[in-house]
């Protein structure tokens, strides 16, 4: 019966397709005439690069330009690309043309001495060798330039200013053959360093417009040539690096971005492009409050502000076999714009001394750029080990973590939640450190005259050794609590944002406040401050916008040149 029923299934399903089939098919295609748009039509890819030495991204931005504005509407594009830290013409052009840091082409003045630009070439050289046909013709303003980049070029000029490097320009774009054009603009930069790298300068905001005027007059001839319709023109502007400037506090952040000598400008410009901003990038949460200025103008109490524990302080010793914790946020001051300090001293617990590297005890102190952990025995023997750098005005957390592991005694340093380096022995001829001294915030007599000025906060010392993820999950927090998993081994928590004031109110169970000292030639200040806390790092947050070494790759990969790994190029390709 089964086969019976299957057989008279099958009959009807066939019966219902021959009826089906009898019907017109009302699916077909029109009459209409159709074009195939599968092909399409390969157009020569040719690369426009213009340079504008000194252009900072956000005067541009604000300078009311007509044709770089024009060119955003069909552009990857941002004002807060970045430059290298050295922020010169030799380091920011060589960048630009190779592709890679200063660590490998070695260009890091306009001197150019102890180059390495024959291990690492320009884009130039890389293009000539993998398309020798490719004309390539460059332009420019500053004899530097013209003298250490001309070579692997088809033509190179040298012109007395920036309307004959345009008027040069513009006669290369009436070659047929032309296919990589680039030119150097100085104007911009002469009028930064003579004036001031802002447009609140007319002279530097009006250098910026002219420039911008022989865009358009570029950029006309560009579009006039009898082969653009078969043309794929990519059109780079850029600046080499910024200058310094004066921003309003409320726009600093203290991270690269309000660095003003890195800031740049960066437009990626094909016909066939959708606008694309790439705009600052988050940069962290602020940490918000007021909080107590310690600093010295000399090196003595009198002209200081810093703070002691008076009681109780034995439980603040390291021992010579207790595991301990201490936790810190310290944000420094500039100082003749940079923020680097010659050793001193901002937390610890040790006998007075008239050295960095002596007198019994623990310090927690600034090296430099970096931060650093001392402990000193009685025999005036000493170990340090540095932290991480600390190259900005931000909030940063730091964390020293000590404790017992296979009968050696170790410790561990973190920044901003971050274990930096690795676990590091402490040696044995330390032995105990215990002393008598107050637990002191700030300020302490030293052999170094270069003293601190800035702020600690949010203090935390555990009377135990806690873990990496505990670490890591509170360090860019601004307060714990009893929640904190442990808080039971806490010994002493000052959050340091107490407004006002002489006390610094200890919250953990052991009530030990700081008291603070304000030296009869200094003043009592409390700041209220919002800054960044853990900021990301500034290596991190120049890869999130256009910098000069990724523009090199763009460029190769427009000619359809795959960079082989051994040219080791540091840049990356912005994608619209």
């Amino acid at each position: 019966m089964k086969n019976q029923r299957n057989v008279a299934l099958f009959f009807l399903t066939l019966v219902g397709l021959v009826a089906a089939c009898s019907k017109p098919f009302d699916r077909m295609l029109s009459n209409a005439s159709y074009s195939d748009t599968t092909k399409s039509v390969s157009k020569t890819p040719k690369v426009l690069y213009l340079i504008v030495d000194g252009a900072r991204g956000w005067s541009v931005r604000d300078a009311g330009t007509t044709n770089i504005a024009a060119l955003t509407n069909n552009a990857i594009y941002s004002w807060y690309s970045v430059s290298d830290s050295l922020a010169n013409d030799g380091n920011g052009w060589a960048d630009l043309l190779t592709g890679v840091t200063k660590a490998k082409h070695k260009v890091i003045d306009n001197t150019f001495n102890g180059n390495n630009l024959n291990q690492y070439p320009t884009i130039f050289r890389r293009i000539r060798d993998q398309k020798p046909d490719t004309r390539i013709a460059m332009f420019a303003a500053s004899p530097i330039f013209n003298a250490n980049f001309s070579a692997n070029t088809d033509q190179s000029q040298l012109f007395a200013n920036d309307a004959a490097v345009a008027t040069g320009i513009i006669g290369e774009l009436g070659n047929d053959a032309a296919s990589l054009i680039v030119g150097e603009f100085n104007g911009v930069n002469a009028a930064g360093m003579q004036y001031g790298y802002d447009n609140s300068f007319p002279q530097y905001k009006n250098a910026i417009l002219q420039f911008d005027q022989y865009l358009g007059q570029i950029m006309t001839a560009l579009k006039a040539r009898k082969t653009y319709a078969k043309e794929n023109w990519l059109v780079v502007v850029t600046s080499n690096h910024g200058g310094p400037a004066s921003i309003p506090a409320a726009q600093n952040d203290g991270t690269v971005f309000s660095y003003t000598p890195v800031s740049t400008f960066t437009i990626i410009y094909n016909a066939s492009y959708q606008p694309k901003l790439i705009d600052k990038p988050f940069t962290g949460n602020k940490y918000i409050g007021n909080f107590l200025h310690l600093y010295s103008t000399a090196n003595n109490d009198v002209n200081s502000v810093f703070a002691k524990v008076k009681n109780n302080n034995a439980i603040y010793n390291l021992g010579d076999t207790s595991s301990f914790t201490i936790e810190f946020k310290v944000k420094k001051s500039i100082r003749a714009g940079v923020y680097s300090y010659n050793w001193p001293i901002i937390l610890s617990k040790k006998d007075t001394s008239l050295t960095v590297r002596t007198g019994r005890g623990w310090s927690l102190a600034i090296e430099i750029n970096t931060w650093r952990l001392l402990l000193y025995n009685a025999n005036n023997v000493s170990f340090a080990i540095n932290g991480g750098n600390l190259l900005d005005g931000n909030w940063h957390s730091c964390a020293v973590v000590i404790t017992n592991k296979n009968f050696n005694r170790v410790v561990r340093m973190y920044q901003d939640g971050l274990l930096v380096g690795s676990e590091t022995v402490i040696p044995a001829t330390i032995g105990n450190i215990d002393n008598s001294a107050p637990l002191r915030m700030g300020y302490i007599k030293t052999d170094n005259t270069n003293t601190f000025d800035g702020y600690l906060s949010d203090i935390r010392i555990w009377k135990v050794a806690v873990p990496d993820a505990v670490i890591a999950q509170y360090a860019c927090n601004t307060t714990i609590d009893k929640s904190h998993p442990y808080w039971n081994y806490i010994i002493g928590y000052w959050p340091g944002n107490d407004g006002s004031g002489l006390v610094i109110k200890d919250l953990s169970p052991a009530n030990n406040n700081f008291n603070i000292s304000v030296g009869t030639t200094t003043t009592l200040q409390w700041n209220s401050l919002s800054d960044i806390i853990c900021p990301p790092s500034t290596a991190f947050l120049s890869t999130l916008v256009p910098r000069n070494v990724d523009l090199p790759r763009q460029i190769l990969s427009w000619f359809t040149i795959s960079p082989p790994d051994n040219w080791l190029l540091d840049g990356r390709v912005w994608l619209n």
